[in-house]
């Protein structure tokens, strides 16, 4: 058990709890493991079965999308989305240079898009799939554009006290005031006032916080299937033969070991 600075309450394997009010009221705080293993208890049984690396053949790309799995399956939505898209932009970029051979990394997602689109690389129903994400899901989330992500939602809140003058607040204090307003509300007397999440940074946090589960769960299906047809018409064995047929291998110079039988 380690005591904390303030003498307000105190960690005990891996949990904080206060130490006052009484015991019934103590807040506890779960573990990362217990918060882990929840989500994944959950989440496992809606993601899609994770496809493995012989569906993929490549190893980089393969390591992003396990990467994207893993981030949602344990709770972490939003590094989940940005996952997605750094998928979904590697892999245009691979087909890229399976097609034309062109090495530069430098070009943005959309840079990268729109020369695959113009150059006939990719056919418009990948196209269009492609840049749906990248104006959807992965700018916004990349950049943490609250405006463009919770777009014109709208939220209930109602402003109560939370300290009294003279009086030092507890959890018991929030407890009754919070009975109380919910009463009010139920009775009439009170009501709510609807606000935009976005017009402070810690709301719109919390607000989106509340829809990336569903968000990140459907998004995951909806990448997996097209990560698959993108992988399986684009970046299939074929493909790699033929650019190292018209390119040559980056290890078609290496020295190839002899080993004799008699070794």
């Amino acid at each position: 058990m380690i005591q904390d600075r303030d003498g307000k309450g105190f960690f005990d394997e891996g949990r904080y709890y206060l130490n006052e009010p009484a015991p019934q009221f103590q807040l506890k705080i779960k573990s990362i493991q217990e918060e882990v293993n929840e989500n994944l208890d959950f989440n496992v049984f809606l993601l899609p079965d994770l496809l493995q690396l012989d569906d993929v053949m490549d190893v980089n790309l393969y390591s992003i999308y396990k990467e994207a799995y893993f981030c949602v399956a344990c709770g972490q939505y939003d590094a989940g989305i940005i996952k997605m898209g750094q998928l979904l932009e590697i892999t245009l970029k691979q087909i890229i240079f399976i097609k034309t051979n062109d090495t530069s990394k430098r070009k943005t997602f959309g840079q990268a898009l729109i020369n695959a689109w113009k150059k006939g690389i990719i056919e418009y129903v990948d196209f269009k799939f492609l840049f749906w994400f990248l104006t959807e899901y992965r700018n916004p989330y990349t950049h943490r554009n609250f405006k463009e992500i919770l777009k014109i939602s709208r939220i209930p809140v109602i402003k109560f006290p939370i300290q009294f003058q003279g009086k030092e607040f507890n959890l018991l204090d929030l407890q009754k005031i919070v009975k109380k307003t919910i009463d009010g509300i139920k009775n009439g007397n009170y009501s709510y006032e609807w606000i935009d999440p976005t017009s402070d940074p810690s709301i719109a946090c919390q607000t989106k916080e509340q829809q990336d589960r569903q968000i990140a769960i459907i998004l995951f299906w909806v990448v997996t299937i097209h990560f698959e047809q993108l992988v399986s018409i684009y970046l299939n064995q074929n493909c790699y033969d033929k650019h190292i047929a018209k390119y040559g291998s980056p290890f078609e110079k290496l020295t190839s070991i002899e080993i004799g039988e008699e070794e």
